[in-house]
């Protein structure tokens, strides 16, 4: 059978979507885009299935940003009305004294460098408990030497004056 179309049919057969109106009130544009968030963290979950690592890791790095924003605004997620238990209790300054305290000295020595002036070992040790309760971990799921790289990855590094 020979094509005698000049154009490509394919998406042209159903019919357009129809545009929404515009909200007027502030509670239907919270919902209008709590729908539109939703539904592209959907999109993009759906791309996580794809076979091009490339888009697997654009979808799952998307994901993450958001997720880390929402982390460090403390929102509720988009379209949810009740706060979302934390999979884990969490962390206590006991939890691994150890851990903790090396935490603490690699931020004193980061910060160090980074502002140029000394960080008193109680203020360090504050620094790291804080952290890990915005983030929800413990201590001990992070690995030594690596809690600094944790903090660049949640784009939380602060000027402590």
């Amino acid at each position: 059978m020979v094509a005698t179309l000049t154009r490509n049919r394919i998406g042209r057969d159903s019919p357009a979507s129809l545009k929404r109106e515009l909200p007027k009130s502030e509670l239907e544009r919270k919902e209008l885009w709590g729908d539109a968030v939703l539904e592209a963290v959907m999109a993009l979950r759906e791309q996580l299935n794809s076979r091009n690592e490339q888009i697997v890791a654009a979808a799952a790095n998307s994901i993450l940003e958001l997720e880390r924003t929402r982390m460090r605004h403390d929102k509720l997620i988009s379209g949810t009305h009740v706060q979302m238990a934390p999979s884990e209790p969490p962390p206590l300054p006991d939890d691994d004294p150890k851990l903790l305290n090396e935490h603490a000295c690699e931020v004193r020595k980061h910060m160090e460098q980074l502002v140029g002036r000394p960080m008193s070992e109680a203020e360090s040790v504050d620094y790291v408990v804080e952290k890990l309760e915005s983030w929800r971990v413990r201590a001990s799921q992070i690995h030594p030497g690596e809690f600094v790289k944790m903090i660049g990855l949640m784009n939380e590094f602060t000027r402590l004056e």
